[in-house]
């Protein structure tokens, strides 16, 4: 193979790459971010506290992670084939991969949600916010990271 064609068999491959880079971390952000939140908020001392339901999702996030990806990918293919028609291409890495990563992510939004002060969500109950204002405002927005810049 000349050194010529590479280029022209690279470039269409990094572009496949970045675009089902992108639709999986778009997927994983929309899902993980309030699955993440949701189970951290069905533990006890949550602002729904509801310890079966919590149980169980978090029982399939931690399966989820546990699993290796490529035995998560060959026991989905018949899920990967009814929702994307194909077993092969970037839709049908889609599927595995962002389920992965859903499961990975929402358990690092619970993690970083439990660093969150509890008398910062009793001062905005207090203030009379809704549950959903405590998770945006204050449960989310306390948990993102800061920058040590100066």
């Amino acid at each position: 193979m000349p050194l010529a064609e590479i280029p022209a068999l690279v470039l269409p491959a990094l572009v496949d790459t970045l675009i089902m880079v992108g639709i999986v971390m778009t997927v994983v952000v929309l899902v993980g971010v309030p699955l993440g939140a949701l189970v951290h908020n069905l533990a006890p001392g949550g602002l729904f506290e509801n310890r079966p339901l919590h149980q169980v999702l978090s029982g399939v996030v931690s399966v989820g992670r546990s699993l290796p990806f490529l035995i998560l990918m060959a026991a989905i293919m018949p899920f990967t084939r009814f929702v994307t028609g194909t077993n092969i291409g970037i839709a049908a890495a889609v599927v595995p991969m962002s389920l992965a990563g859903i499961a990975f992510f929402s358990r690092i939004v619970e993690n970083s949600l439990r660093g969150v002060p509890p008398t910062l969500i009793r001062v905005a109950r207090a203030s009379g916010a809704s549950p959903l204002q405590i998770i945006r405002t204050a449960q989310l927005s306390e948990a993102l990271p800061r920058s040590s810049a100066a």
